[in-house]
């Protein structure tokens, strides 16, 4: 039976390796019922949630301070066509 730490470990694992609990518990052995389980566990005894020993992935950013907003156009609404083709329809038998 694994002790508490074994526990944190895995878990630690689990949240840093992105998978799901369904795949990483599969690949580990055991079942993704028990990662979600020891994981409230772990956190309602206190213990902080794993860091990360990789530094967080930023993405670039640009910023323009000269281009203001392009509003929509506004679209215009035509009557359907649909009505129009039913009554010339209706019309035409009629005739």
């Amino acid at each position: 039976m694994a002790t508490k730490a074994e526990w944190a470990e895995r878990v630690g694992r689990w949240e840093r390796s992105g998978q799901s609990a369904e795949k990483f518990a599969r690949h580990e052995g055991y079942k993704p019922k028990q990662l979600y389980s020891r994981r409230w566990k772990l956190r309602s005894d206190g213990a902080p949630p794993p860091s990360s020993t990789e530094a967080p992935h930023f993405l670039p950013v640009h910023v323009v301070t000269d281009a203001s907003p392009v509003a929509p156009e506004p679209v215009a609404h035509e009557p359907s066509a649909r009505g129009a083709r039913k009554n010339a329809a209706s019309m035409s038998m009629r005739a």
